[in-house]
């Protein structure tokens, strides 16, 4: 890790704008630590948080429908005993979260962009 190259918000930045992402982070939202992308392509907003949470924001007629981008963890619970002829596995799923750690929030924002950009063109 010594010879890691440390976070840069501009380069980032300028990164994310050159792959046709718009910076659109409020006053407010930099204030709580919230960094904001419109991507005009996919139609939506990408919002990276200070609490380690990345969301795709789709607008809606009612509502936008919001999508955690976060990798998810599944840890086993046990087994179902409503059947004991029958075992049914039971999952508890948790988000991975990286609080504070913008490098990693742009690494999964870089990687997720191009995937919804190709499923929304075609």
């Amino acid at each position: 890790m010594g010879n890691a190259k440390p976070f840069t918000y501009g380069e980032h930045i300028e990164k994310a704008e050159s792959i046709g992402l718009v910076h659109s982070t409020t006053k407010r939202q930099e204030k709580n630590g919230t960094i904001s992308f419109k991507d005009p392509i996919a139609k939506c907003t990408y919002c990276l948080y200070a609490s380690g949470a990345i969301r795709r924001i789709i607008p809606g007629f009612y509502s936008p429908s919001v999508y955690r981008l976060n990798k998810t963890k599944r840890n086993f619970r046990g087994y179902r005993d409503n059947d004991p002829h029958y075992l049914y596995p039971i999952y508890d799923t948790e988000f991975i979260y990286h609080p504070g750690d913008y490098a990693k929030l742009f690494e999964i924002l870089f990687a997720r962009v191009p995937k919804y950009r190709i499923n929304k063109t075609r």
